[in-house]
């Protein structure tokens, strides 16, 4: 048969406050940090925020574009927390499309 107790409900209520309240100070650090960091320190500091937190929450309690966060939570996915923003993979210009273009501003028969 099945026993339930209820000797430590108590401390377990005082154990639960606590650690609310220390998560409550927590992510007010947190949201210190994020309103003077920069775009990607921003996205580092939410994706350490909970997996469980929509989209809407986060961007409520950060105070940031839902667009970010959704960026940052596919970042997460992909490489985890605290994961560095790579380059983006363009191919910019060839090196010898760069000499034809300048080779042809340079020479004397273009200007009339």
């Amino acid at each position: 048969m099945l026993e339930v107790s209820f000797d430590n409900v108590a401390e377990d209520s005082e154990e639960i406050v606590d650690n609310a309240y220390k998560l409550k100070e927590l992510i007010k650090k947190l949201k210190e940090k994020c309103a003077a960091a920069g775009k990607v320190g921003k996205m580092k500091i939410i994706s350490l925020v909970f997996n469980t937190w929509t989209h809407h929450i986060i961007a409520t309690v950060f105070n940031m574009s839902d667009h970010l966060v959704r960026i940052t939570r596919d970042l997460v996915i992909d490489q985890g927390i605290l994961s560095e923003l790579g380059m983006k993979n363009c191919f910019g210009i060839q090196p010898q499309m760069v000499t034809t273009i300048c080779g042809f501003y340079g020479r004397d028969d273009y200007y009339v």
